[in-house]
């Protein structure tokens, strides 16, 4: 099958995820439990999902994926989904406005419209296709 990003899949051992970077070589997917993994491409056993990417906890930036562990997000993680339903999908090989600020392609859970987004816009980011937000920066 042809993957895509942001893509639901399932995998034997980690359960289902969501396809956050996809190249010829490898595939990495975002798992709800595990977090995540990189696969090389012609290894990789993956279906097709069914089940829905789990809602954001109550605490924006924090994950539980086990029952004694929480692991600390950052705005900058793949998978970080804001209060808009934007998700960060990866870091762009590009940079931002000014002298050095990093570009994250950035996802809107909403419509799946991909774009660039500074590193500072990240938290607050709304989509540039479906909620009127700026538009995204080059990557």
């Amino acid at each position: 099958m042809a993957w895509r990003l942001g893509d639901r899949v399932e995998q034997a051992s980690y359960g289902a995820g969501t396809i956050i970077e996809l190249t010829d070589q490898h595939v990495v997917v975002h798992f709800d439990t595990y977090g995540r993994r990189k696969f090389a491409a012609h290894l990789a056993v993956l279906t097709a999902s069914q089940r829905p990417e789990p809602r954001a906890p109550s605490r924006p930036n924090s994950i539980a994926p086990g029952p004694r562990a929480t692991v600390t997000r950052t705005s900058t993680d793949p998978g970080y989904e804001n209060s808009n339903r934007q998700t960060v999908v990866r870091l762009a090989e590009t940079h931002g406005h000014g002298r050095g600020p990093r570009v994250y392609v950035m996802r809107c859970m909403r419509c799946g419209t991909h774009y660039g987004a500074n590193v500072s816009d990240i938290d607050s980011r709304a989509c540039p296709a479906c909620m009127d937000g700026p538009p995204g920066v080059t990557f």
